[in-house]
């Protein structure tokens, strides 16, 4: 599965997840959970990442885009090529 966010303002994430679900946030309930640092998301969505252990992360962006497909890990993800669209299983965005 691969995440592709759009209009990236800010962000703290791992280099890697096992496991992982997205959530929107409000102003407020991020700004308890990562600080002040996400006050500033006008115009923007604050998505919450979380993983199996707990471990929180965010991204300020403008849109998220999934892809699940058929590929490796070490193939091109389908978001970039979009001449592997035949191996998307499934696609969502959100914005």
């Amino acid at each position: 599965m691969d995440l592709m966010f759009r209009s990236v303002r800010a962000m703290e994430l791992r280099q890697r997840y096992d496991s992982l679900s997205v959530d929107v946030v409000s102003v407020a309930e991020a700004t308890r959970m990562f600080g002040p640092e996400c006050r500033d998301a006008e115009g923007g969505h604050i998505f919450s990442l979380t993983d199996r252990q707990g471990w929180n992360g965010y991204v300020i962006a403008g849109s998220v885009f999934l892809a699940e497909d058929n590929l490796s890990e070490f193939e091109p993800s389908s978001i970039d090529h979009r001449e592997q669209a035949s191996r998307i299983i499934r696609e969502l965005e959100f914005s």
